[in-house]
Formats: structure tokens, sequence, C-alpha cells
């Protein structure tokens, strides 16, 4: 896809700007440091902290839990076999990462759906021999789990829809001629999957007019449809 010449000037001179700059933006490597909406500050330390308002609730991924917090969520793992369990071993699933919280979040994305029947599974980068962070979606239909979505990055925010599906802003991580980039995005619920619906940054800062919006909007998903970051 070809952008238009004003947002290719903004887009070379947030390059510039970011040359110039001595602070690491990590836009070289995919990193497993804790998430950061690349939307608010692109440069703040990364924290282990989820900060929440009343509409909106902030996500760090680290990882560092010991524990699974719901005795549900081993028993999830097991169901969609994504891991392997050292406690109930299955030949099938050897050489699979270990099903440990060091390797998977649990999080909700709607209060009408319970924790057994539908969740967000944010995947640590390696797991499995992938290099990068996936979150993946999941419903209970007719009685089994099956696949809604799944994103090649991270969740970074949930936002209360009187839906009842909340929206979420999720990192995409891309490798753009072998540099990796991060596209901030805006997903809401419709008609039983989730659609991006808006672009919100990129790893030089925000995307503020519309049509920027409009034109960000259009490359990502370009970019989504070439390297499959989200389906």
């Amino acid at each position: 896809m070809i952008l238009n010449n004003k947002m290719l000037e903004i887009i070379m001179l947030s390059i510039a700007i970011s040359a110039c700059s001595n602070e690491d933006t990590s836009k070289t490597k995919v990193d497993d440091t804790p998430n950061t909406a690349i939307s608010k500050d692109i440069t703040a330390p990364k924290t282990a902290t989820a900060n929440s308002s009343e509409n909106k609730v902030e996500i760090s991924s680290t990882f560092e839990n010991k524990t699974f917090q719901d005795s549900i969520e081993m028993a999830l793992l097991n169901e969609i076999n994504i891991c392997y369990d050292t406690l109930h071993p299955d030949e099938r699933k050897k050489g699979m990462s270990l099903c440990s919280p060091e390797n998977f979040a649990f999080y909700t994305y709607s209060d009408k759906i319970s924790l057994e029947n539908g969740f967000l599974l944010q995947v640590k980068a390696g797991v499995n021999d992938y290099p990068i962070r996936r979150l993946l979606f999941f419903i209970r239909e007719n009685g089994r789990l099956v696949s809604m979505n799944n994103v090649q990055g991270y969740l970074v925010e949930k936002r209360h829809n009187p839906s009842g599906f909340d929206d979420l802003v999720v990192s995409l991580v891309d490798n753009l001629d072998g540099t990796y980039q991060r596209y901030d995005v805006l997903l809401q619920y419709q008609e039983g999957k989730y659609h991006l619906v808006e672009a919100l940054a990129d790893l030089y800062g925000p995307i503020e007019t519309p049509e920027m919006k409009k034109n960000a909007k259009a490359f990502f998903e370009e970019r989504i449809r070439k390297n499959k970051l989200m389906f």
C-alpha cells in the first residue's frame, strides 16, 4: 500500500526525530518487558502495575506470578492443548512450553461471560518457539472452547462498553522490512468477533487528526492482511 505524501512526510519526520534521541525505542527487537500503551508515552519506563479508572483498566502482563489466580486456569490451558502440564503429563504435548503463569496470563473481555466460557489469553514471547507475544481470544460454543480472534501482539488496556463486551487497546507487533514496529489500535466486539475500529498510535507517537487516523488505519489493515497480525 502507498501512503499519501503528507503521511510519508510525518513518518519521515518522526524517524528523524527518533534517530536524534539517545533513548532506545526498542524498534529493532522484541523484548518481553511489561506492556506500555504507546499511545500515552512510548518512552516511559515500563512497570508492573495496572492502573484503573471508572471506565478503563490498563493491563501489564509481567508473567511474574508463580501460581495461577484461579484454579480453572490450568484446566482451560489443558482444554485448548497449548502447553505441557507436568502434573498431568500427556505424551502428545511433550516439547511444548510448560503450563505456567510465567508463560500465560488470563483476562476477561465481557461481564456477560464467565472466565470458563470465554477469555483472553496473553502468551509470552518464546512460548512454543514463537518469538513474539500473542493474544488469543476464546469463546465456548456448544460446550467447546473455540478460537474467536488471534493477535500478534499484546493487550494494553480494556475500556468499558455498554454492550457488555469491553473495547480493547492492543499493540500489534509487525516485522516491517526487518525492523519490528508496533501499532496501537482499538478493537471493538461486533457480530461475534473483535474488529479494528481505530488507529491510535505507532512507535513514533499518537495518531491524532482524522486524516492521519484514516490513512494509518488503512496502512495497519494492509499490514494485518499481509503478515496475518490479526485474524
